[in-house]
């Protein structure tokens, strides 16, 4: 989940926001786990918003699970599955505890048929429902007689159907639940429905959006299919039955989800009822959580395959980068911790292009940001967090009362990694490594001082780690924060509206000198884009100005390339630039 930077809602012509304002950023994500055999674990916890009713059901559930007390895992999962019938995790371990009681009594024949019946049936119904993860049912030994049912059958011997049946119910019910997403964009490549109420020709510029996102971590970040061993998997299916070879593709392939960009109205609604704990009434006080309605910029909840965003920027690239992580950690049967995560999504909340082919997607790269600023000030003051310490950080700590000091520091690592070649080592050896990896350490801490002494051999210990990321995040420059004299100033006043992005609401004369012309913005335009920057929030705007003005102050007539919305459509304008005074 990203959380929006709580910046002032207005900028004067100067564009001011304090440099000490605070953000809340990525809150506590309450998902369902991924192992390589056994339940799904924290099923109640699938909604952001659980009740200690249905936490203690899920505490409950597992620890019954794990001590095989197949019993009582059921009676708790059963009493989840009627508070979120909804829950393809909880249908999903349901099915494995009546499976694990019936291959227990497996000498009750008509005992045993009846709960192998009911388990299949589960499943069933949680694959119509969304459940992607084909292969966990395939290989889940408890689910051994369950795989003969001739309906979970059919299912599986055509999962690109199934695949394709979950895409059409997945956009069915968002169109059902966004009543404001009047248009839809189908993005294959990406395997995304996107469904925004933005105007239809801005669906191009988020999908842009998405591509970047998508080039960056497939390029740099996440393992290939190669060095996973999925290529050879598949060429050895495809030779031993070839007449399968394309369902055992689509058995691999990751699952749709649908990005949803919906009105502010509608996404208010959505996230209160998220928010809102089960039962809770007048006189039942909410529970209390690490985040509230005003700091949720954005959420992907892999259960479900949906991404929320209500803007179109940084969180919408923070929350489709889960996507693309949540999505490897399901085909390949782990969970991955926060650190790594979150490292990932932060990342590439900010981006600047590489080269001069601004418009193709893989030229866009990570840049310093507002986060690295943090990181920069913690590591003078001499309290950034060691890689250690994140690592290890269970996530209600990491997005607890330190977050902001816990992401910064965790983007400051990521882009220091990015910069040195080694992101996609790190996750290569996190998931491969038999010596180094998830297995060894799940924190995976181990697999980062691996990967990066490999690449160094100088920093050979975890306090060699620390004081080079400590030099690195002292070396980062800042990026603008606020707008002070000198620097670039378009000379109107800009409001963010959550749901729309940047308004202009206050367009001054210019004043009587020499070279002041007046600006071609009028009140109530959105500015979309500076350049071939996106500028959907105040910090992407104060971000991108001086890099978009580089070299254009001092030329006689400075005009810089505003794209804005105005009287619904798209308008690109030459807007004067000045130094602000």
């Amino acid at each position: 989940m990203n959380a929006l930077p709580r910046w002032h809602r207005r900028l004067a012509c100067a564009l001011v926001t304090p440099a000490s304002q605070s953000t809340l950023p990525c809150p506590l994500r309450t998902l369902a786990l991924l192992l390589l055999a056994g339940p799904l674990l924290s099923p109640a916890l699938a909604q952001v918003a659980s009740t200690p009713s249905l936490a203690q059901l899920s505490t409950t559930f597992e620890q019954s699970f794990a001590r095989k007390d197949f019993a009582a895992a059921e009676a708790a999962m059963r009493e989840i599955t009627a508070l979120q019938p909804a829950n393809v995790a909880a249908k999903y371990n349901l099915a494995l505890t009546i499976a694990a009681q019936g291959e227990a009594q497996a000498n009750q024949a008509q005992t045993n048929q009846a709960q192998t019946d009911e388990a299949a049936k589960l499943i069933v119904e949680a694959i119509h429902a969304g459940f992607s993860d084909a292969r966990r049912i395939l290989r889940d030994p408890l689910l051994a007689s369950v795989r003969t049912d001739d309906a979970l059958q059919s299912l599986l011997q055509s999962w690109a159907s199934v695949q394709a049946q979950q895409r059409d119910t997945l956009l069915a019910k968002a169109r059902e639940d966004f009543p404001s997403c009047t248009h839809t964009l189908s993005l294959p490549e990406l395997r995304i429905e996107l469904l925004t109420s933005l105007p239809e020709d801005e669906a191009g510029l988020l999908a842009f959006e998405l591509a970047k996102v998508h080039a960056f971590v497939t390029n740099h970040a996440l393992p290939t299919d190669d060095e996973l061993g999925i290529t050879a998997i598949l060429a050895a299916a495809a030779e031993a039955e070839p007449e399968q070879a394309s369902n055992h593709a689509a058995l691999w392939s990751p699952p749709w989800s649908v990005v949803i960009v919906p009105a502010k109205e509608d996404y208010d609604r959505w996230l209160r009822e998220l928010l809102a704990p089960e039962g809770a009434s007048a006189t039942t006080p909410a529970p209390q959580r690490t985040f509230t309605q005003a700091s949720v910029g954005g959420l992907y909840d892999h259960a479900s395959k949906r991404l929320v965003a209500i803007d179109a920027g940084p969180s919408l690239r923070h929350e489709f980068a889960h996507v693309l992580h949540q999505r490897l950690a399901e085909r390949i049967g782990q969970t991955h911790p926060v650190w790594l995560l979150e490292g990932l999504a932060t990342l590439v909340e900010d981006l600047d292009p590489a080269g001069p082919n601004v418009e193709d997607p893989a030229s866009w790269l990570p840049a310093t940001s507002w986060r690295t600023n943090a990181a920069r000030r913690m590591s003078i003051a001499g309290v950034l967090p060691s890689q250690r310490a994140l690592s290890s950080m269970p996530p209600q700590q990491f997005s607890g009362p330190r977050a902001l000091a816990h992401y910064a520091g965790t983007r400051s690592a990521f882009l220091w990694l990015h910069r040195q070649g080694l992101l996609r080592p790190l996750l290569r050896t996190f998931i491969t490594s038999k010596d180094h990896g998830i297995a060894i350490d799940p924190t995976g801490f181990a697999a980062l001082l691996h990967a990066v002494s490999q690449a160094d051999p100088a920093i050979a210990s975890e306090r060699d780690l620390d004081r080079t990321l400590l030099s690195f995040a002292k070396s980062l420059p800042s990026v603008p924060e606020e707008t002070r004299k000198g620097s670039p100033s378009l000379g109107v006043t800009v409001e963010m509206r959550q749901g729309s992005g940047l308004v202009v609401v206050g367009v001054p004369q210019p004043l009587p000198r020499a070279n002041a012309r007046p600006t071609t913005l009028r009140e109530g335009d959105i500015i979309i884009r500076v350049n071939h920057h996106t500028t959907r929030d105040i910090a992407e705007l104060l971000r991108v100005l001086p890099l978009a003005s580089e070299g254009l102050l001092d030329l006689p007539r400075p005009e810089l390339s505003i794209t804005v919305r105005r009287d619904d459509r798209l308008v690109t304008l030459a807007v004067p630039v000045a130094r602000a005074q």
